[in-house]
């Protein structure tokens, strides 16, 4: 299976939600690999402070381009791989979707945010052309904690994204935690800290890509 994590807004948490991921796959004793396709590298910075502590290796590469091949390589030698990607109609995002079997898009409840979903929608239109069954979740990430606002804000999110038939609303949410900004610096994922809402936030995320 190839899992996609890109959307077309810059700060939305892919890398963050890629590498969390892998390691929550990593600990259903999953064949993982991660391969980062982002300029930044962000990913790769992580595995690497990961290589570092006592922490189960996660296999990353990082690879640019046209991701078509490469992937379908990957994919006969692992059961999974978590591709992370840059948008703006990057060559790797769209070259990745034509391969993937899931596309996660990460996106904060903010107007620039969801606004970027008119892109996506023309992009996965094409995309499917090529690869009709890639399926699209839309993952409300950064999502608010505080208990006035909550409600709220994820009625704002659920009614926007429902004004695209292409996308499907995905059930868990990612909310605005210092856990997972400190597991980037650290190289680890938050299912293996004490925090039981991030780790639940994700393993709930895993469940929905991986059982529908």
């Amino acid at each position: 299976m190839i899992l996609v994590v890109g959307s077309n807004k810059g700060g939305s948490g892919k890398t963050t939600l890629a590498t969390n991921l892998a390691v929550a796959l990593s600990q259903r004793n999953l064949k993982v690999c991660l391969v980062d396709a982002d300029p930044q590298g962000s990913a790769m910075y992580w595995s690497g402070v990961r290589d570092s502590t006592p922490a189960s290796s996660i296999g990353t590469m990082m690879r640019r381009g046209n991701l078509v091949d490469p992937l379908r390589v990957l994919d006969q030698q692992h059961q999974i791989v978590i591709v992370d990607v840059p948008g703006r109609n990057s060559q790797e995002l769209l070259s990745a979707a034509i391969v993937a079997d899931v596309l996660i898009a990460p996106h904060a409840c903010s107007q620039l945010d969801l606004e970027t979903l008119q892109e996506l929608e023309e992009q996965v239109r094409h995309v499917r052309q090529m690869n009709p069954r890639l399926r699209v979740l839309i993952y409300q990430a950064l999502a608010t904690t505080n208990p006035a606002l909550r409600n709220r804000e994820r009625g704002d999110f659920r009614d926007y994204v429902s004004t695209f038939e292409s996308f499907e609303l995905a059930k868990s949410i990612g909310y605005q935690r210092l856990v997972y900004r400190e597991c980037i610096s650290a190289g680890t994922g938050v299912v293996e800290t004490a925090n039981s809402h991030a780790a639940n936030e994700i393993s709930n995320l895993l469940d929905e890509v991986l059982h529908g």
